[in-house]
């Protein structure tokens, strides 16, 4: 009885260590950048954001632009914390890490911008929270 006990106590231990970390995607507000073009994907600010990364996928031209993490203080005035650089490859991406004190910022956004006449790309992202 003892053993079956620790390992049902075991098993709901393991259970809620799996749930410590949660991967969520979120959509931007384009589906596929082209030219010279911009979206943007609006992250969650709550206690247990961590970080994001952000996806750059090529379909087809030759890729170029930037990828930002920004923050404003709720007045719409928007600050750039971090970059990526996007090259001309598959698959561009980076995981942007939020400050430790992420009520600093009333607001964060992931900005895509392209700015190159002959690519199309796929902009996505993903949020890491810990529960």
């Amino acid at each position: 009885m003892k053993k079956w006990m620790l390992s049902l106590l075991l098993c709901i231990g393991i259970a809620k260590l799996s749930n410590a970390q949660l991967v969520r995607p979120i959509t931007p507000t384009k589906t596929t950048l082209s030219a010279t073009d911009t979206a943007y994907a609006t992250l969650p600010v709550e206690p247990t954001f961590k970080s994001a990364r952000a996806y750059v996928t090529k379909v087809s031209g030759t890729v170029g632009g930037k990828v930002y993490l920004i923050a404003d203080y709720g007045d719409s005035n928007w600050e750039r914390l971090d970059s990526l650089t996007l090259n001309n490859q598959t698959l561009n991406y980076k995981l942007f890490t939020i400050p430790n004190n992420n009520f600093t910022y009333v607001n964060y956004r992931i900005q895509f911008i392209t700015n190159s006449g002959t690519q199309s790309v796929t902009p996505s992202v993903k949020y890491l929270r810990r529960s």
